[in-house]
């Protein structure tokens, strides 16, 4: 009996299938605005859908008219993934002032051909067929990208799996594509001018340029002539309310895969670009097609959806005379009451609760559970409650195999520092510390190298607390 259940073990695993495996990364609100004077018309924010990278655990979303605060209403779309969205009408030109408070939990991904950890549904008919549809703008421009497509020995083989197929497209993005904003180059203009969407279409791919919407548009547009359902996703990258497109495709027996075309072209590391997007990216819904009834009998269609829309009467959206604005407020970590206001290092990202390669907090032969991992040279800016006195917590190197990595830790304030660790070395007991506070608004948290070089470099404040 033993012998048949270790076979059955060893036959399971040999079957696993391939897919993306998910790990949390931090939680926190994502506080988006949007302001414009006289305004009159419906104010539209549809809720970011659950996605592999986030998770969204709750929308408040209202609009200041005139200095009034007006809740948004929460309804349903028309669009096949019936995302739901908020609105509120202002009837009359107002000065308004909107805002939505995202509560949103992060992952990070990458692709495993061991087996994924990720459940997925297969896609219905309706969502394949839609998600196939390369909704070209007019036939020449269809005739034009499927004769480049077939010039540049794009189009999937026989012996290709989907799979393959579309880590090489990656690999021929990173060759031969560069990353070229063409509204910028006057050649583009002109074409443009006489052409119309052909022009552009001609101008991106003879050319083997585009930014992050038209690169992830090519790619989006080769996989579903391929037969694979792609999709665009719109949004915004959290730390700088940069706006920014991304890919994914739907694999059969491994669900949706995050695709990075842009990141494939600027940093030419396609392999680590399938399966992992990176960065707290906070996602809409490009290419979902919102059409929502704006007046009986009325729809307005939102191709591309990123933080707030409008829809106008008197036509337009916001226009020029708007100010959008975005905030990450990070939820700190168990039993720390210290808000994150903002952190640099000269490597990787602030990790929470993790160390910097995503394992678990450790210094010497301990693991925590609580902390912050960084990397030199680093300086995280923490507000402090009102009213403590006292931070305490602990600092050392993450160790490694090598014995290597030398830091210096330190908390400032401002141009002042208030205590500094000695010379931190891998394998080092972790330091206690305990610094009087009183008075501050705000303390940083100082990393840096302890030799010529931040090679393994890798530090943790663990244990933090105020009172």
């Amino acid at each position: 009996m033993l012998a048949i259940l270790l076979c059955q073990i060893v036959v399971n695993r040999s079957q696993a299938s391939p897919g993306i495996v998910r790990s949390f990364r931090e939680d926190g609100v994502v506080t988006l605005g949007d302001s414009a004077t006289n305004f009159a018309g419906r104010i539209i924010y549809p809720v970011p859908p659950d996605d592999l990278c986030q998770e969204i655990e709750g929308v408040t979303a209202y609009v200041m008219v005139n200095g009034v605060k007006k809740p948004c209403v929460l309804a349903s779309e028309c669009s096949v993934l019936h995302q739901p969205y908020y609105y509120l009408d202002v009837k009359e030109p107002s000065d308004v002032r909107c805002v939505a408070e995202v509560k949103v939990k992060f992952f990070d991904t990458y692709w495993s051909k061991k087996g994924g950890n990720v459940p997925f549904k297969s896609l219905t008919a309706e969502e394949r067929s839609y998600y196939l549809d390369c909704r070209w703008r007019n036939r020449e421009q269809r005739e034009f990208f499927q004769s480049w497509m077939t010039n540049n020995g794009l189009a999937m083989t026989a012996v290709e799996t989907p799979e393959l197929y579309a880590r090489r497209i990656l690999d021929f993005f990173s060759e031969k594509f560069h990353y070229v904003i063409p509204e910028k180059d006057p050649q583009y203009n002109e074409i443009k001018r006489r052409e119309g969407d052909l022009g552009d279409t001609k101008y991106c791919l003879s050319g083997f340029v585009g930014e992050c919407w038209r690169l992830s548009e090519i790619y989006d547009r080769l996989m579903r002539l391929n037969g694979i359902p792609s999709r665009l996703v719109s949004g915004n990258f959290v730390e700088s309310s940069g706006h920014h497109i991304r890919s994914m495709i739907f694999l059969d027996g491994a669900g949706w895969i995050p695709i990075e075309a842009t990141a494939s072209v600027t940093l030419h590391h396609p392999e680590s670009k399938f399966g992992t997007w990176g960065g707290n990216y906070l996602s809409g819904n490009t290419n979902i097609n919102l059409d929502l009834e704006v007046a009986p009998g009325k729809f307005w269609n939102l191709p591309t959806v990123d933080l707030w829309d409008d829809y106008n009467p008197q036509g337009g959206f916001f226009g020029a005379n708007h100010h959008r604005t975005m905030e990450f407020r990070r939820y700190a970590f168990p039993g720390f009451r210290g808000r994150i206001l903002s952190s640099k290092q000269d490597f990787g990202g602030l990790r929470f609760n993790r160390e910097l390669d995503g394992g678990p907090l450790r210094i010497g032969g301990l693991t925590f559970t609580s902390g912050l991992g960084t990397h030199a040279n680093s300086r995280i800016v923490i507000e402090l409650p009102p009213g403590v006195t006292k931070l305490t917590g602990m600092v050392g190197v993450t160790p490694n195999p090598q014995g290597r990595g030398e830091v210096v830790a330190s908390v400032c304030s401002g141009d002042q520092t208030i205590i500094q660790s000695g010379l931190l070395r891998a394998g080092d007991h972790a330091v206690p510390f305990e610094c009087n506070v009183a008075g501050l608004q705000s303390i940083e948290l100082v990393i840096q190298k302890g030799s010529a070089s931040i090679d393994y470099d890798h530090a943790n404040w663990v244990n933090l607390d105020v009172r």
